[in-house]
């Protein structure tokens, strides 16, 4: 008995996705069933156990944020400084994006992942000629993704514990629930971020496909490597295209199906990437600035014993894996939009480089309409379109707002000192 298309889809996905399970984050179950006449169906379908499951983990979640609320009024906010406290309270930007990611995961964004999925699947089993080949390296490129950033967020959150439980002693206890979701933004971001590579794979495919079926490989260049700005230099081989008019109107229907499922992605993640972007650029700040105070000593109040140079190193740590979570996000978002726009460079370069008959001609014209009208581009809720030009803006207004938070410090730090010595 053949094994169907999406059995290898969901071998890729698995490790992913019991993650995601034990997180709340994939209320649904992967069901195999055999059908009359012997076939193998297989599909991802909504379940109650895994939605009571995902509720619980919603509710203590939310239970972890505010019980950390309560300890940080009763045992840190009252030793800070109003220049320290507020970084501080805006960390809370990363449980408020957790806790709304676990809630879309329960209600609008449960079918949507579904839909996602079923799409993916039909369109896989068009583009893929060698579909258990292809998948066995999804699956060695998912666990390799997955045991990266659990190995790295293990470490970070091992060493920070230990360094600020003995730094500070219980009032580490009131940013224990960072931990829990840190981990949950990241696989969130991890799922974004391998729905957006499959969707960059296939539009190469589509690419790749397009260019074979026409020869549009035929472009030579007698005086190779010689700069001739005259276009009559360069010789252009047209060939016989073995494009036809089904193929091309074939072609459209899945570059249309693909843009939707973009469409579906982006409409899944958009919230959560939008709070995942402000508190990442919040906690790279926030993080850089405390480590700055710790290694100039601005700041009191924790065990010297530990040293300044662990507390310098552990929010340094935090930094860096915001740094990678917000490369995650913009690095495949960026090589997914310029495979995007390839497909109208290479439906172009179709009307002069092959021959097409009149009907061939008529339909690749309407594909190319279609490509011009349905340009895209990943954006988090429309407000930041995700590329690396806004992995530079960030970085730079990181920078700002990291001279204005440490201008402030030191203002405040040489009033203290001027009132001091008035005093004495």
């Amino acid at each position: 008995m053949e094994k169907n298309i999406s059995d290898d889809f969901f071998s890729t996905i698995r490790p992913l996705f019991y993650i995601s399970r034990a997180l709340g984050l994939a209320p649904f179950v992967y069901v195999k069933k055999t059908l009359p006449g012997g076939r193998i169906s297989q599909r991802f379908e909504c379940n109650s156990a895994a939605f009571t499951y995902s509720v619980f983990v919603a509710v203590l979640t939310t239970f972890s944020f505010s019980c950390s609320i309560i300890l940080k009024a009763t045992l840190v906010y009252s030793e800070m400084t109003s220049i320290d406290r507020i970084p501080d309270i805006v960390l809370s930007a990363l449980s408020i994006g957790c806790t709304v990611s676990l809630i879309l995961s329960l209600t609008k964004n449960r079918n949507k992942i579904l839909r996602i999925f079923f799409l993916i699947q039909e369109l896989d089993s068009i583009l893929l000629k060698n579909p258990g080949k292809y998948y066995r390296k999804g699956r060695v490129f998912v666990i390799f993704q997955l045991t990266i950033a659990l190995s790295f967020l293990g470490f970070v959150i091992t060493y920070d514990s230990i360094i600020w439980t003995l730094a500070v002693g219980v009032k580490n206890f009131a940013y224990i629930h960072l931990y829990l979701d840190i981990v949950i933004g990241w696989i969130v971001v991890i799922q974004f971020m391998n729905f957006v590579i499959i969707l960059r794979d296939r539009f190469s495919l589509l690419n790749i496909h397009l260019s074979r079926l026409s020869n549009i490989f035929g472009i030579r260049n007698p005086n190779e490597g010689v700069y001739q700005p005259v276009l009559k230099f360069i010789k252009i081989k047209q060939n016989k295209s073995k494009l036809t008019e089904e193929v091309v109107l074939n072609l459209n229907n899945i570059h249309d199906v693909l843009c939707d499922t973009s469409l579906l992605v982006t409409s899944a993640y958009e919230i959560q990437l939008l709070l995942t972007l402000i508190s990442t650029f919040v906690s790279m700040v926030t993080w850089l600035y405390f480590g700055l105070i710790y290694f100039y000593r601005y700041v009191s109040g924790y065990n010297t014993l530990v040293g300044v140079w662990n507390l310098v190193v552990s929010d340094m740590l935090w930094c860096l894996k915001h740094l990678a979570k917000l490369l995650c996000i913009t690095v495949p978002c960026h090589l997914a939009n310029n495979e995007m726009r390839q497909t109208s460079v290479v439906i172009r370069k179709l009307h002069f480089v092959a021959r097409h008959d009149s009907g061939t001609l008529a339909e690749l014209d309407r594909f190319s309409q279609h490509v011009s009208l349905r340009q895209f581009k990943f954006t988090a809720f429309g407000f930041l379109n995700l590329d690396l030009s806004l992995l530079m803006s960030m970085l730079g207004a990181v920078a700002t707002y990291l001279v204005i938070l440490m201008q402030f410090k030191i203002s405040d730090k040489s009033s203290s000192s001027c009132c001091k010595n008035v005093t004495e």
